[in-house]
């Protein structure tokens, strides 16, 4: 099961990166492919990924709720433009109010996540 939750955050972390690339908008989090990627950032996206797998029904705003969830925890807050270091986002907020472009990302994680649980290992 492991393997299948780090094979599934670096999916999906990679393929949120190449969906933010191929909009040409630039991911304010998401800057370098899983290799390259803070800490942090693996951190959060595995969290994720463990929180899909263990709740497969799951609706995105859920996923959704559950990473702002994980984001308060780590002291992140609301505010209108992305700060790493004052850990400032504006994507907390519910679901329906994000862009877009973050509720695709959402989709894009769960899809990735249900991908690797078909996979025998």
């Amino acid at each position: 099961m492991v393997i299948k939750i780090i094979q599934a955050a670096i999916m999906a972390y990679n393929h949120v990166k190449y969906h933010c690339d191929s909009i040409d908008q630039p991911s304010e989090p998401v800057k370098e492919y899983w290799h390259h990627a803070l800490q942090e950032q693996q951190d959060m996206m595995i969290k994720t990924v463990i929180f899909i797998f263990k709740n497969p029904n799951a609706t995105l705003s859920e996923i959704h709720n559950n990473w702002m969830d994980n984001k308060k925890a780590d002291g992140w807050i609301f505010g209108t433009w992305y700060d790493w270091e004052r850990q400032i986002t504006p994507k907390l907020i519910p679901y329906h109010q994000l862009t877009r472009r973050h509720q695709q990302t959402v989709r894009i994680i769960k899809d990735c996540v249900e991908e690797i649980r078909g996979i025998s290992i």
